[in-house]
């Protein structure tokens, strides 16, 4: 007993200077693991942040105006500004325009009871047949402007 544990003690040059090799590889591969953070937060910040900006110009900002712009127009147009009236006589005039040539054949197409008169209900189906169609604001708005004396009836021009 004695003597096993004093041969597992006793070293020689050779094994002293083999485990101070070892030792001292550990410690070197232990050390190269430790700076494998060699970039500061302040680099690391600026990588990322350039990063960020490239994704946003290359990617993020044309994906927007490819698929967020229609979609916009479109919230615009459904959604009118409170501030501004629900359409102008300009964009009533083009909606009608592209649907009917003159003025006199959409007042006809409206008139579908055919008495020289348009109420707000056969002013707003015939409005709907316009492109794009008038929303219920949108016709309603349109309608009081175009209604000259406020008695709720269109009269053919």
């Amino acid at each position: 007993g004695a003597e096993g544990t004093r041969t597992l003690f006793s070293l020689n040059t050779r094994d002293t200077r083999s485990y101070m090799a070892r030792t001292q590889m550990e410690l070197k591969s232990r050390m190269d693991f430790e700076r494998m953070d060699t970039c500061s937060e302040t680099t690391l910040g600026l990588f990322v942040v350039g990063g960020m900006t490239l994704f946003a110009l290359l990617v993020a900002i044309p994906f927007f105006d490819i698929a967020g712009m229609p979609w916009l127009h479109n919230w615009e147009r459904l959604h009118p500004t409170v501030s501004g009236p629900p359409i102008s006589m300009w964009d009533f005039k083009a909606r009608m325009g592209e649907t009917y040539t003159l003025s006199s054949d959409a007042f006809a197409a409206m008139d579908h009871d055919q008495d020289g008169y348009a109420d707000f209900t056969e002013f707003f189906n015939g409005a709907r047949t316009f492109v794009p169609p008038l929303t219920a604001l949108q016709a309603k708005y349109a309608f009081e402007g175009l209604d000259e004396n406020s008695d709720n009836l269109l009269r053919a021009a």
